[in-house]
C-alpha cells in the first residue's frame, strides 16, 4: 500500500514503474499495490498510467480512504 497523494514529488509514475519490474520478476506470487489518497480515483490520470503499463488486474485505485477502511485492508492506524 502507497498512501499518498499525487503530487509529483510523491513519484506514482516511478513506482508503477518499479511495481511493474517487481511484478515482472516475481509472477503470479506478487503482492497487488494499493494506492490511496486523492489524486488515485479510479478513471483518473493515474488510472490511465496504470493501463498503459498493463498493471490494471494487479493494481488497485482507491482515492482518499478513512482510518476505518485502512483497518480494513488489515492496517492499523495510530492517532
Amino acid at each position: 500500500m502507497y498512501p499518498a497523494n499525487t503530487w509529483h514529488h510523491k513519484n506514482h509514475l516511478g513506482l508503477l514503474d518499479a511495481y511493474r519490474q517487481y511484478h515482472e520478476h516475481v509472477g503470479v506470487s506478487a503482492w497487488p499495490l494499493i494506492l490511496t489518497g486523492h489524486g488515485t480515483e479510479p478513471g483518473g490520470t493515474l488510472a490511465q498510467a496504470v493501463a498503459q503499463r498493463g498493471l490494471e488486474q494487479w493494481v488497485s485505485l482507491h482515492g482518499y480512504v478513512t482510518e476505518a477502511e485502512l483497518r480494513g485492508f488489515g492496517f492499523s492506524v495510530s492517532t
